[in-house]
């Protein structure tokens, strides 16, 4: 036999584990759809590289 308290703090805990269990398939799912976006997007590279060495290449000549 169990008291209520006890009872409650296993039905509790059990929700929780439900939950989390929930939220991890829930985050899954969405790199999976990330990942795919990216395959099909293709990534494009950091463009921030290429800026500063057009405005130091366009210092150079002023």
């Amino acid at each position: 036999m169990v008291d209520a308290k006890a009872f409650e703090n296993m039905q509790r805990l059990k929700k929780a584990g439900l939950w989390a269990c929930e939220r991890k398939k829930v985050l899954e799912r969405i790199l999976q759809l990330r990942a795919r976006i990216a395959e099909r997007t293709g990534m494009q590279p950091d463009s921030t590289p290429l800026v500063r060495q057009l405005r130091e290449e366009s210092r150079r000549y002023e």
